[in-house]
């Protein structure tokens, strides 16, 4: 089963049922991994087969290849082939997350806790400098007005809570935003 992010430096492991194509029958599945990054520099694509598992095809990279993979997210495809007859039969999208064993930094915060954060941070700012605009040489340079701020902080906190909330309930604990009555 496909997973939605891997820590680089993490061993993948995929087992991939298709019923149509077979590894029995002489199918080969191949996955293919190509970076967002717009950078060419920071460009990695990973061509990855299969090997047979019974009737399921099973997809194994080490450790050591997965470390050299940039942190980011990947588009993958898996397509079967048969004596020169190919069909796609999925598709995703496949994080790779920093190594924490060996980065030098990491941020581990989600876009909405990074962007709360950001929104606050200029909240706080403006409660010391009633400047909403200023100008130098001619440039000017507006700040989004204190309403807006507000109604986006709004938004985020919400975010943030719900993001709270579900990783929660995958560990296990109680959703916060349930509220139970006893009778």
């Amino acid at each position: 089963m496909q997973q939605d992010s891997l820590i680089a430096g993490d061993a993948l492991d995929w087992l991939t049922s298709t019923p149509d194509f077979s590894p029995a029958d002489g199918w080969v599945l191949t996955y293919r991994f190509i970076s967002r990054a717009t950078a060419p520099a920071t460009k990695y694509t990973a061509t990855c087969t299969t090997a047979p598992d019974g009737l399921q095809h099973r997809l194994i990279v080490a450790s050591t290849t997965t470390a050299l993979w940039t942190p980011g997210s990947y588009d993958w495809a898996a397509s079967v082939a048969l004596a020169g007859t190919e069909h796609t039969v999925d598709s995703g999208t496949l994080v790779i997350r920093p190594n924490p064993r060996t980065a030098t930094a990491m941020d581990n915060r989600t876009h909405a806790r990074r962007t709360l954060e950001a929104i606050e941070a200029q909240l706080e700012g403006r409660a010391t400098s009633g400047v909403s605009s200023y100008q130098i040489n001619g440039r000017e340079l507006k700040y989004i007005p204190l309403l807006e701020l507000v109604k986006l902080q709004q938004l985020y906190s919400s975010m943030v809570r719900q993001e709270v909330a579900a990783a929660r309930v995958a560990a296990g604990a109680t959703d916060p935003r349930r509220v139970y009555v006893r009778f």
